[in-house]
């Protein structure tokens, strides 16, 4: 009865690893044949990108597959958009416009009115002097700040004595560097918008007033230099910012960022053609702003294209140029 028992153990075992041996063969081969089978899927998928949009080509999906992907359909419209260049640097170290307070007539100095770092109005009482026969106000013309008190109360001072220094930093200047490669889209007179860390939610404009005519050899940069708003006296020499050079703005045709597809070199979006039809359509896209792409040719204002789930469009369109069969 063992023998018998071993005799079949035996029998077994040999049994089961001729099925083994057998399933090994069997994968090994379906291995060569799937690798082939990818090679040429491979080489569909590679056609179908090529040859999608040579004609226009249509893809139909229900509503419960709508929902399911979350598609979403937006018209192509005309909006206000920039096109915009980064430029990074600083606000200058001092500025020219700098103002010197001087008495009228030669006095004592009796009361002093202003502080260093003051911000002041044009009219601001300053001091007070007492000259030989009266008593008089020292008053600033212009408007600005504080950055230089050089008197005392009781002290002497005549016509040529600078009292205060007073600078305008309503517009202040700032240095950025730029590219060797953005030279050609940079003009004097271009508008900026200027932000720093320390004001993240704050934009600055300005204007470009001067470009360096000399390449720094080590960073292969360009100065240029703005005259920023400063309105509120918020920027301070030396401070950190970055720009954004403004080289063209408008109205312009648009489309959401995520409409978009590219297929090789082609730009595509999916034009809805009803409530279950959606087309391709290749476009000329032109720069991108916030969130949405200008549309240069292929669309007029109020072409519905798909936003939200356009990527799986292209997958299932892409899917049916290389026919089901291996597909999945």
């Amino acid at each position: 009865m063992n023998l018998k028992g071993n005799i079949r153990e035996d029998t077994m075992q040999k049994l089961t690893k001729f099925i083994a041996v057998i399933m090994l063969i069997l994968v090994i081969s379906g291995c060569n044949k799937d690798s082939n089978t990818i090679k040429e899927e491979q080489k569909d998928t590679e056609h179908a990108e090529e040859g999608m949009h040579s004609e226009e080509q249509k893809i139909t999906i229900d509503e419960a597959s709508r929902k399911i992907i979350g598609l979403e359909v937006k018209e192509a419209e005309y909006r206000i958009m920039e096109d915009t260049l980064d430029v990074t640097g600083e606000i200058a170290k001092d500025t020219e416009k700098i103002f010197h307070v001087t008495p009228k007539t030669a006095g004592e100095i009796t009361e002093i009115k202003a502080m260093y770092g003051d911000i002041i109005k044009e009219g601001t009482i300053l001091a007070t002097i007492k000259t030989p026969n009266s008593s008089e106000e020292i008053v600033s013309l212009v408007a600005g700040m504080i950055t230089g008190v050089t008197i005392k109360q009781g002290q002497h001072a005549d016509e040529v004595t600078s009292l205060f220094t007073i600078s305008d930093l309503s517009i202040i200047n700032a240095n950025f560097d730029m590219y060797e490669k953005d030279m050609g889209n940079v003009k004097i007179g271009q508008k900026i918008k200027v932000t720093t860390i320390a004001y993240p939610e704050k934009i600055f404009s300005g204007k470009i007033v001067f470009i360096s005519p000399r390449v720094d050899e080590t960073s292969r940069t360009i100065k240029v230099r703005a005259e920023i708003d400063n309105q509120l006296y918020l920027l301070k020499f030396n401070m950190y910012v970055t720009g954004k050079i403004i080289i063209n703005d408008g109205r312009f045709l648009s489309i959401p960022s995520k409409a978009l597809q590219k297929v090789k070199d082609k730009q595509i979006v999916f034009v809805s053609n009803g409530d279950k039809e959606f087309a391709t359509k290749e476009i000329v896209a032109g720069f991108e702003d916030n969130g949405y792409i200008q549309v240069l040719s292929g669309l007029k204002q109020g072409d519905k294209v798909a936003v939200e789930g356009s990527f799986l469009l292209k997958s299932e369109l892409l899917k049916s140029e290389m026919g089901e069969g291996c597909a999945e």
